[in-house]
């Protein structure tokens, strides 16, 4: 178990970077080798802006969070 699970590394993949990559929705996600689910979260934060600018704001937060550290955290829970 790590202390702080954010910071977590692994080899090839850089959770900072693909917060950056993540200001185009789903590219975060295509560099982590998800592609399927990058074009995903394109439409659906394109969607979420549709719908309003505050909301649209909110989705891109969070699947820009979901590209950097979904798989960090979710390793961080099993090890325990």
């Amino acid at each position: 178990m790590t202390i702080f699970p954010l910071v977590q590394r692994t080899a090839g993949f850089n959770p900072v970077l693909a917060l950056i990559l993540s200001i185009v929705p789903g590219v975060g996600h295509i560099y982590r080798g998800k592609p399927f689910k990058g074009i995903m979260w394109f439409f659906f934060v394109s969607i979420a802006y549709g719908m309003g600018p505050p909301f649209g704001i909110l989705i891109h937060i969070i699947c820009a969070a979901n590209a950097a550290f979904s798989d960090t955290i979710r390793e961080d829970m099993l090890a325990r």
